[in-house]
């Protein structure tokens, strides 16, 4: 796994970071972090062999340049010679070294290698740690669970929520949307971590496990329009389907600013959860109505009491009675409220269905008031169908 040296500027440890020389190599990728102060710069090629694994393609340097801050006409060479075995780039701690010599900016720019200067106080630790969490950090699992948790659980916000996101993912853009990805049945962890491997072979993805679902996150610079999310929805719908596996999908829709990577998260697991209870394959967060207010109070106890008061009255009477009215509401409201329809599915003439209807505003005290009665059956189907999920 790598970073880009770009994705590296964004880390909070380079927040004092400035680019001087070499723009154009800033897509090249780091695999690893060396610290080069020894004293015998510049190292000589003969013996920077890669057999020894002095060097290996993608090594990041850090430096101060100590050994070479009085000679300044040795550096080009240094720079040549990190160059010359694929280093990604070099940050320079401003202690000893003011200025970078003009003919070590002109080879830089001349070849795309990124030379960085950074504030002094910024530790060599700090910077180490940031790349090497980021780059680890997108296969360890348990990083990847640790940071989640934060995001979803923590009380972040603003620049904290944006640090948390980086060291999640330091190729985040500006623009996110999420998915939310739920196996359905009993499928082998292999084959969830295989989907994984497979999204994270688009470059239009960043995606990781989230317990038991698959977090998938798509980031660009630039506002997402309807045309570009519609595209970037139909390919991982085609990743997926791919894969052959069952599964249901909740998207969140796009956000501007990582400051709002929580709410990205949570709306595409709440879209989720709710095409598993509606047993539609893929649902989007806005579409998902008063669902919205039920799924985030989901796990309080007041939720079951106010399913078992809206529903007593109805299953009283089919108790005493032994008719089927609360199957009739479920039918109905399944059926946007249309009498033919409803009639059909439970096979029943539609003056039976209407009978019952009456019977069911009579018992619910909505005989007087349509807009109570609706949002009464309509909470009745949603609660149902959550709490029977559950």
């Amino acid at each position: 796994m790598f970073i880009t040296v770009e994705d590296a500027l964004r880390l909070p440890s380079f927040s004092t970071a400035r680019v001087v020389a070499g723009k154009n190599g800033l897509n090249r990728r780091i695999y690893r972090v060396s610290v080069a102060e020894c004293p015998e710069f510049p190292i000589d090629v003969s013996t920077a062999g890669r057999n020894n694994l002095l060097f290996i393609d993608g090594d990041f340097i850090i430096t101060s340049f100590y050994a070479i801050k009085d000679k300044p006409e040795e550096m080009l060479d240094t720079i040549e010679l990190y160059n010359q075995f694929n280093s990604s780039g070099i940050c320079i701690a401003l202690r000893y070294v003011e200025k970078i010599p003009q003919e070590v900016i002109e080879y830089a720019n001349e070849n795309a290698y990124p030379i960085i200067v950074i504030s002094r106080e910024v530790a060599y630790a700090s910077m180490i740690t940031d790349i090497m969490r980021s780059i680890y950090g997108q296969y360890n699992q348990q990083a990847v669970l640790e940071l989640l948790d934060k995001i979803l659980t923590g009380n972040y916000q603003g620049d904290e929520l944006k640090k948390l996101a980086y060291s999640l993912y330091s190729g985040f853009k500006n623009n996110i949307m999420a998915f939310c990805i739920k196996i359905l049945g009993d499928q082998d962890v292999k084959h969830t971590d295989y989907l994984v491997r497979r999204i994270n072979n688009n470059q239009l993805f960043y995606c990781v496990n989230y317990y038991n679902k698959i977090i998938a996150f798509s980031t660009q610079s630039k506002k997402f329009k309807d045309s570009s999310v519609e595209n970037i929805k139909e390919e991982l719908i085609e990743i997926i389907n791919s894969s052959k596996l069952d599964y249901c999908m909740g998207i969140s829709g796009p956000y501007n600013g990582l400051q709002n990577i929580k709410k990205v998260i949570e709306n595409a697991i709440a879209a989720c959860e709710v095409s598993d209870i509606l047993n539609q394959k893929v649902v989007d967060y806005e579409e998902i109505g008063t669902y919205k207010l039920i799924m985030k109070v989901k796990e309080q106890d007041f939720l079951p009491d106010l399913y078992e008061s809206l529903v007593k009255p109805i299953k009283d009477y089919d108790d005493e009675n032994n008719t089927n009215l609360f199957e009739t509401i479920i039918c109905f409201v399944k059926n946007d409220a249309d009498i033919k329809n409803t009639a059909d599915e439970l096979y029943q003439h539609s003056n039976t269905i209407r009978y019952r209807i009456s019977k069911i505003r009579e018992l619910l005290g909505t005989d007087n008031n349509t807009l109570k009665f609706y949002e009464d059956i309509n909470m009745i189907y949603k609660l149902y169908k959550m709490l029977n999920k559950i």
